[in-house]
């Protein structure tokens, strides 16, 4: 019996969905390590929970009015950081079928443009707030950096397949002596 996720598999067949799934379960491993300090916290492991926290304040800042809260304490990573890998995790499981969409398959040969439209509005963000033609919000950190995170992950996924796919053939030709490729 064979499994395969359209769209995944045909980057290398199940190998193509191994390193989807294997990318998706490191995406969700990343978000609970975000929601954990918080937790360890509440549950009295103070060392564990602050481990956690300077770990994560080298990517965020982590403005406890900014960050969602579990038990009345923060995240490991503000609102916009959270909803970033949120988002990824969301565009991630939106590939698949994405790539089966001719309007969006079309847009994903263009990735870059879909990338940068993707940031710009989180970029918005946080100039007109730096420049004070406009304070930001929770909900526009929060809605800006999930769409970033879906364009982030989106653009980077076929990157990763490919490198998976690549790696797979240089690692069955140094098993086999052989590419694998018919002539």
């Amino acid at each position: 019996m064979s499994l395969s996720i359209r769209g995944v598999g045909d980057v290398d067949g199940n190998a193509g969905l191994g390193v989807y799934l294997t990318t998706l379960a490191l995406a969700l491993v990343w978000i609970l390590l975000i929601c954990l300090p918080p937790w360890l916290m509440a549950e009295g492991m103070v060392t564990l929970a602050q481990i956690g926290y300077r770990t994560f304040s080298i990517i965020c800042h982590q403005i406890p009015e900014r960050s969602w809260q579990i038990a009345g304490l923060p995240l490991a990573v503000c609102s916009r950081c959270t909803a970033i890998y949120v988002g990824a995790v969301l565009g991630l499981l939106l590939y698949p079928i994405i790539r089966q969409t001719p309007l969006l398959i079309r847009l994903t040969h263009h990735s870059r443009r879909l990338l940068v439209l993707g940031l710009l509005p989180m970029l918005a963000d946080v100039a007109f707030d730096l420049s004070g033609i406009r304070t930001n919000t929770f909900s526009t950190r929060a809605i800006t950096g999930g769409v970033a995170g879906v364009a982030i992950s989106l653009y980077l996924l076929p990157s990763i397949l490919a490198i998976g796919a690549e790696w797979r053939q240089v690692r069955m030709i140094n098993e086999t002596g052989e590419d694998g490729n018919e002539q």
